[in-house]
């Protein structure tokens, strides 16, 4: 498994989220696939494939009024305690129609009930579930792979549904759906348990009982936000398109299963005879009608039922075309659909899907391609187009997104779905297509206004002060994406904003350094210049302005800004005192400066400096790449000053004589003092030196906390996993100085292992957590209630777990408590004067 996790590109902190939101999608569809086979299979035998569209319509309507009655709940609802209602209550409806015979309409009654009025919601709860596990950038590589259980979960489905039919009764197959409802529910019940999950006071701060109707509240969006508008419009028009496209291929399979004898109403039959005596076929004929992932259940009943490929050849060839475009929507899923996205970004892969479609449909108008073929292409990029409307929801204002997406999944697509039917019954059969294709240059074309109206949404749900935020860094990553215009320009004027949260902050500068746009580098020149900013946001600076690319090509035409920021660094560099603020500087002024000027600078810094600004200026010498440096450095490997030492090793590593500087590294290693001893691991950390590894492991161990923290950064910067525990525990000892420190210097390990640290000390805070909550359990549970010391003590793991919208919580309980005892201590002083 861990070898199809780093294909997939999952890393370890994301495989339970990914397995949960996996297996959530892969049971729910195997119930969506005995759904729909059982439920068609019926319609089509009682009411003949030509009334189709009556239960295409009646799907619809369900699906609204399931709506309406989710919009009632919702308010009242946390979303996990909205899908466990939803599970039990489809469980419910199957559990009356098994009381009843398949021959029984009430049989049927229930059944669609429970498909269309809480399943269909489950699925829309499922889609919210699934974004609360991840942030934008990472649903952008995910949310293709969980899809990928949709196309998995039908084929093995219909397996499944057609061995219970050969076995069982036809009714007691649903038991095969209410099984997967079951395991949905088994997943989504231990999700806190599984993910660790912290209790959030800042949601249970904001749950209000009477909030607004989602319904009224997406519709009033409907009406102020553009955005809301155009996905409206595109999700209407697809609904349109889909329905045209199921309804035609439906009919072209149909007709190639049944004689066309068969094809008449046919209410009276006897539907356990009829229907279910000879299912295999009728499954078949069935299975076409799951949507979206119908065609892999086709190709089951088809290969695994060998009377269906001794008399229906031509369906059997089918079936086999279909598994082609099944595997086609896996490679799609899983290789190319995150690509696209990062390429071109969400609201293009939107388009690109429509244009993809339109040339599927005229194709088939032209007479190059059948129906077969067009639904292929229908399914097989579906992901794109999907996976680019879910990301988009990162967008939308946090307290409102389950109200449009309610809106939207329960709304505004079952009418489109009632317009595709319409036109199946107006227009002439040759005339369908066109309109179809019609339909679809018009969602693309609809996608062209709504990547400004995208970008919009996104800066106003950064700049509401009223949005948690966590909502903000959402809407920072989602303006980090390709495809929005001026970006860069939006996140400058943000991030000079003193007023903003200075996570929000940091985000915005990390943000702006992957869109390596150098425009930003105005905003940072005003922050740097700036006396009143915190040394803390100018280190993030200068980190970004370091890694910026094309600065170099940027200045030519703008000589006096580059001067500007060479000035401001230059003042940096001369008056602080922040050792890491003043080797920042020096690296940056390294990088910037002019070519003939920077030789000069580091000689006269390195005459007249300090053994603090000597040791920066050595560290910060890894930027240049010309061999020519040992014959400037190599004195300093004889330094009198160990920590100059080791910095000159790590200067010279790429050039120096690598014998000559393991010795030195040894020396340190096996130094006196604690200083010859930090320098030299701090040596083999940044060098990545596995000759010495093993030393390092072995001062993890040390008596020293100083050496055993360096130790432990060390192993984390050469990605040893075994540092990751001993570093949570150090982040959440009783050692509060050292414990800061020990996160500050965990921000400078590799990504991969600064990931798996923070995983750890979440799920070690979660266990804690439960542990200082559990006796305040027994009565009514308030954030108020909690003492001072244990209020403190959450504040801190909090910050570890990076659950800001919690610490803006408890923060303001400290405020109200402090102004309480300030007022009590102000009446008591009025009192005794």
């Amino acid at each position: 498994m861990e070898k199809i996790y780093k294909k997939l590109g999952i890393v370890r902190h994301e495989i339970a989220r990914v397995r949960i939101a996996w297996g959530c999608r892969f049971w729910f569809q195997i119930g969506f696939v005995v759904a729909w086979t059982i439920a068609t299979a019926m319609f089509v035998e009682r009411f003949g494939i030509q009334n189709l569209w009556w239960f295409f319509s009646a799907d619809a309507v369900l699906v609204l009024v399931g709506t309406i009655f989710a919009g009632f709940c919702l308010p009242r609802l946390q979303l996990r305690q909205f899908l466990l209602g939803s599970i039990l209550l489809t469980i419910a409806l199957l559990a009356v129609a098994l009381a009843f015979s398949p021959k029984s309409v009430w049989f049927f009654v229930f059944l669609i009930g429970a498909k269309d009025l809480f399943f269909a919601q489950l699925n829309i709860a499922l889609y919210r579930q699934t974004e609360t596990f991840f942030s934008p950038n990472e649903a952008q590589k995910m949310l293709p792979i969980i899809e990928s259980a949709s196309i998995i979960g039908t084929i093995v489905g219909a397996f499944v549904l057609l061995q219970f039919l050969g076995i069982f009764e036809t009714k007691w197959t649903l038991g095969i759906w209410i099984f997967a409802l079951s395991m949905v529910g088994f997943l989504v019940y231990r999700v806190p348990k599984i993910l660790c999950l912290l209790p959030s006071f800042a949601s249970e701060e904001k749950l209000n009982p009477h909030r607004k109707n989602p319904l009224r509240e997406a519709t009033h969006g409907m009406g102020t936000r553009s955005f809301f508008r155009h996905i409206a419009v595109i999700l209407c028009l697809q609904a349109v398109v889909f329905t045209i496209i199921e309804f035609e291929f439906t009919k072209y399979v149909q007709s190639h299963i049944l004689p066309p004898e068969t094809h008449a109403s046919a209410p009276n039959l006897d539907l356990q005879a009829s229907v279910f005596g000879d299912f295999a076929e009728k499954t078949k004929s069935a299975a076409n009608f799951v949507r979206e992932e119908a065609r892999v259940a086709i190709e089951q009943v088809k290969t695994l039922t060998p009377r269906l490929i001794a008399h229906k050849t031509l369906a059997y060839d089918l079936g086999m075309f279909h598994l082609l475009f099944g595997l086609l929507a896996l490679v799609v899923q899983l290789a190319i659909t995150s690509r696209v996205l990062e390429r071109i970004g969400v609201v293009r892969s939107l388009i690109s899907y429509f244009a993809v479609l339109l040339a599927g449909i005229g194709s088939l108008i032209f007479g190059y391609g059948g129906v077969s073929a067009l639904r292929g292409i229908q399914h097989g990029f579906l992901s794109i187009g999907e996976s680019a409307y879910h990301i988009s929801f990162y967008s939308i204002f946090s307290h409102r997104r389950e109200a449009v997406r309610l809106f939207l999944e329960g709304i505004v697509k079952p009418i489109g779905i009632l317009v595709g039917v319409a036109l199946i019954v107006w227009i002439p059969s040759e005339f369908i297509f066109p309109v179809a294709a019609i339909f679809s240059a018009l969602a693309a074309i609809a996608g062209i206004p709504m990547q400004k109206s995208f970008t919009d949404l996104s800066h106003q749900n950064l700049v509401d002060s009223e949005q948690g935020i966590a909502s903000r860094l959402h809407s920072i990553e989602v303006l980090g994406q390709r495809g929005h215009r001026d970006s860069a320009v939006i996140l400058s004027q943000e991030i000079q904003k003193k007023s903003s949260h200075p996570i929000v902050r940091e985000k915005i500068i990390a943000t702006a350094t992957k869109i390596n746009d150098p425009q930003i580098v105005h905003a940072y020149t005003e922050i740097l210049l700036d006396p009143r900013e915190n040394d803390e946001i100018k280190i993030q600076v200068l980190e970004s302005i370091f890694h910026l690319q094309n600065l170099e090509k940027y200045w030519h035409g703008r000589e006096f800004s580059q001067q500007r920021l060479l000035n401001a660094i230059t003042k940096i560099f001369e008056k602080t005192n922040h050792e890491h603020l003043k080797k920042l500087a020096t690296m940056n002024l390294f990088r910037q400066l002019p070519s003939p000027e920077i030789v000069s600078f580091f000689q006269k810094t390195m005459q007249k400096s300090s053994d603090e600004l000597k040791s920066v200026c050595l560290r910060s010498c890894t930027v240049f790449r010309d061999p020519g440096i040992v014959f400037f450095l190599k004195k300093y490997l004889n330094h009198k000053n160990p920590r100059i030492r080791g910095h000159a090793v790590i200067a010279l590593w790429d050039f120096g004589d690598r014998e000559t500087l393991q010795k030195v590294i040894e020396k340190l290693l096996d130094g006196k003092t604690d200083e010859e001893k930090i320098a030299g691991i701090y040596a083999v950390g940044e060098t990545k030196n596995r000759e010495q590894e093993q030393k390092c492991v072995d001062f993890s161990c040390s008596d020293s906390t100083e050496i055993r923290l360096h130790a432990l950064i060390a192993m984390a910067k050469m990605r040893n996993r075994h540092c990751i525990r001993p570093l949570r525990e150090i982040c959440l000892g009783h050692d509060e100085e050292l414990a800061r420190r020990a996160a500050r210097m965990c921000k400078r390990v590799h990504p991969t292992i600064l990931e798996e640290i923070r995983h750890e000390i979440q799920h070690e805070v979660s266990r804690r957590v439960e542990e200082v909550l559990h006796p305040h359990r027994r009565q009514k549970f308030s954030l108020e209630n909690l003492p001072a010391r244990t209020l403190r003590r959450l504040k801190w793991w909090y910050r570890l777990a990076q659950r800001y919208d919690d610490l803006v919580a408890m923060d303001d309980i400290s405020i109200s408590r402090l102004n309480h005892r300030n007022s009590k201590f102000c009446r008591a002083s009025t009192i005794r004067n």
